[in-house]
């Protein structure tokens, strides 16, 4: 999928665009984190993805709130102050429906020969 932007892209898009107004390098930054150059380098160039709690650290060291490396079209739709859509209703469970996937009516009986392999279930003895 060629041309795919994942937010993590984004984020180290931003990343850099502060690190050249601020004209610091990724080596800087590293120092900054307590990390490796590589560390750094593989979070901006897309090879390891930035989890939130790097993104977090990332933010702490520039002394930048963590918005401010989000995207502009992410930013705006995180602060929104009414709650997020229901999901609706088709999936709730229902009573109608069995709570499991097993047949019903008890085990199947196997057609395995004793010993060579499972074991067939047997018959239950009767009680007298």
């Amino acid at each position: 999928m060629e041309g795919v932007r994942t937010l993590s892209d984004q984020v180290a898009e931003e990343v850099r665009a502060l690190l050249a107004r601020r004209r610091m390098s990724q080596r800087v930054l590293a120092g900054l984190l307590g990390v490796s150059p590589a560390w750094v380098n593989y979070r901006m160039t897309g090879v390891q993805e930035i989890g939130v709690n790097d993104l977090q650290r990332i933010a702490a060291a520039l002394n930048v709130p963590v918005t401010d490396l989000l995207p502009a079209d992410v930013s705006t739709t995180a602060t929104r102050t009414e709650p997020p859509p229901r999901l609706t209703t088709k999936y709730q469970a229902s009573a109608a429906r069995p709570r499991d996937n097993r047949p019903k009516g008890g085990p199947r009986r196997s057609s395995a020969k004793p010993g060579l392999g499972r074991p067939a279930l047997l018959p239950r003895p009767v009680a007298a």
